[in-house]
């Protein structure tokens, strides 16, 4: 209520929805001028845009991502507005990123832009002061916004994904943005790999990693830098895991029959040999796929020890074995011959794997013979391992 002492003045009438709630406003006596709510002799309030925003200030997208532009502008009353459909659109650098009057962003190549929206029909808030004030004519219209930006390399896979610990091995980065010059792209994965890039496309990344033996297993991030345009920009991050040889799984294990030379090849002889087939893995039970492993065990018998490369029969025991490609191997011959029977005769393996002069235990193997026959027995161990002869 105005006090019946004033005779002059100002004032905002003002409600709880700001210009999108109608006033009805009554005067006994008085000159006055109602715009929405305002009062006033010679100017006029005149409600409408102060300021506007375009989200993701900076904007981030990769080379051929899309990112969803937006822009609010906020009245003089505190409203804001979506007007993303109701602006114009545009990039300052369509080489690197357009936008399209959805607002949709598309990133084309590595660098920087800046993307601008304008609504050329919002009104601007502010204050009209005139003999005759109007809103509605003399007030200005329309404003904007920018957002800077930039458009960067994207990593979509790493094939393979993990390597062999000690080893050096060929790897395809695949993705989007990179290029064609390797002078220009750097790959950084941390230390205990080094990485040398042999060739680039737009689309992948050729290049070896070579695993030091004092590399940490597990998980390492992969991001690729491209420099563009004056500017460097770094993809998103994908995983490559350093493999350590941790354990053996037992594929098959087959009798040899009539024994190896030298061992049960005698008839007369008590005991048994085997052939087992292991596959080797890694500290997160996964399979090591390579042929840069070399088995090794160490043996102890109650007559003594002894330490050498895994033999596999072939017929004859070959002691210069590496893994296969797939990352298994034949222990062959395994087990005890003797002339006389053989009662609960126990011995152990510890078995390795020998990678680029390092040695990493993967399986202790406790084995029991029993033969109390000639050409007959059993071996049993506290894996996986039970087959008679």
């Amino acid at each position: 209520m105005i006090p019946v002492s004033v005779r002059e003045g100002s004032g905002k009438l003002s409600g709880s929805l700001a210009e999108n709630q109608h006033i009805l406003v009554a005067m006994d006596a008085g000159t006055y001028n109602v715009r929405k709510a305002t009062c006033v002799f010679r100017c006029i309030t005149c409600n409408g845009a102060v300021s506007f925003t375009v989200a993701a200030n900076p904007f981030a997208v990769a080379v051929s991502g899309t990112l969803q532009m937006s822009m609010k502008d906020r009245w003089n009353t505190g409203s804001t507005y979506d007007v993303t459909s109701a602006s114009d659109w545009s990039s300052s650098n369509t080489s690197v990123a357009t936008v399209d009057q959805t607002a949709l962003a598309h990133g084309i190549s590595v660098g920087g832009a800046t993307l601008s929206a304008f609504d050329y029909s919002e009104p601007l808030g502010g204050q009209d002061c005139n003999y005759y004030p109007s809103c509605a004519n003399d007030m200005a219209v329309g404003g904007g916004g920018s957002a800077p930006g930039t458009v960067a390399p994207q990593i979509t896979a790493i094939a393979p994904d993990q390597g062999l610990i000690g080893t050096t091995l060929p790897v395809i980065i695949s993705g989007k943005g990179f290029g064609t010059i390797p002078g220009n792209v750097v790959v950084d994965i941390g230390s205990g790999i080094a990485v040398t890039i042999a060739s680039v496309t737009d689309t992948a990344i050729n290049a070896s990693f070579a695993i030091a033996p004092s590399a940490a297993g597990g998980n390492y991030l992969v991001q690729v830098s491209v420099t563009a345009g004056g500017t460097t920009q770094s993809s998103n991050s994908e995983a490559f895991y350093v493999q350590i040889p941790s354990y053996l799984l037992e594929l098959s294990t087959s009798v040899i029959a009539n024994g190896v030379p030298g061992g049960c090849s005698t008839a007369s002889f008590y005991g048994i040999e085997t052939d087992v087939k292991y596959q080797v893995y890694d500290q997160r039970t996964y399979a090591i796929a390579s042929s840069s492993m070399t088995p090794w065990e160490d043996d102890t018998f109650p007559t003594g020890s002894g330490s050498g490369k895994v033999c596999a029969n072939s017929p004859v025991p070959d002691c210069t074995i590496n893994t296969a490609s797939d990352g298994t191997y034949h222990d062959a011959p395994v087990g005890v011959c003797n002339t006389v029977a053989l009662n609960n005769y126990s011995f152990t393996q510890v078995v390795s794997m020998l990678v680029n002069g390092a040695k990493y235990k993967v399986r202790t193997n406790n084995f029991v013979v029993n033969s109390t026959q000639s050409n007959h027995g059993t071996i049993t161990n506290n894996y996986d391992i039970n087959a008679t002869r």
